[in-house]
């Protein structure tokens, strides 16, 4: 996910543009951590405040996720 790539390496601004345009910053890798779970343990606290305060009015239907059909 693009985001959980973006927390890992440490871009805030690349996160803030993926909230911006709507992209799920709360989805669950495979090993079921979200970009916040993975900023956390980078110590990203930047980036973990930004989606802290972002989660704090997300709604699911805010996204613009597609899933696969089938």
């Amino acid at each position: 996910d693009s985001s959980e790539q973006a927390a890992e390496k440490g871009h805030l601004e690349v996160v803030r543009i993926l909230i911006a345009n709507n992209v799920d910053p709360f989805v669950e890798n495979d090993s079921g951590d979200t970009a916040k779970d993975i900023a956390e343990e980078k110590g990203h606290s930047d980036i973990v405040a930004m989606l802290q305060a972002h989660e704090a009015s997300y709604t699911p239907s805010d996204s613009n996720v597609i899933l696969p059909s089938g």
